[in-house]
């Protein structure tokens, strides 16, 4: 599972305060969190409280019918308040 740190403003949007690393290393996760923020505006469908949250995020995969490749994209499985701030 990868956790990464987030404030949630106004409008129940959020903002990233952490990334993973645009390197080699960390295998597409950069690109994959860019796709998240393109199509996930908000964190939760209720109102979430103002503040920081530590998101954790798992690696999920779709496999296209039409050629049978799997895309692999982060799924958000949890929130949790932040405290450390």
């Amino acid at each position: 599972m990868k956790k990464l740190l987030c404030y949630v403003g106004i409008n129940n949007k959020f903002v990233m305060c952490e990334h993973f690393p645009d390197d080699e290393e960390h295998a597409g996760l950069h690109d994959m969190l860019q796709d998240f923020l393109d199509y996930d505006d908000a964190l939760a469908d209720e109102p979430v409280p103002q503040g920081f949250y530590m998101l954790e995020f798992e690696i999920e995969y779709s496999e296209h019918a039409w050629d049978g490749e799997q895309e692999a994209y982060l799924q958000l499985k949890a929130y949790t308040p932040h405290k450390g701030i």
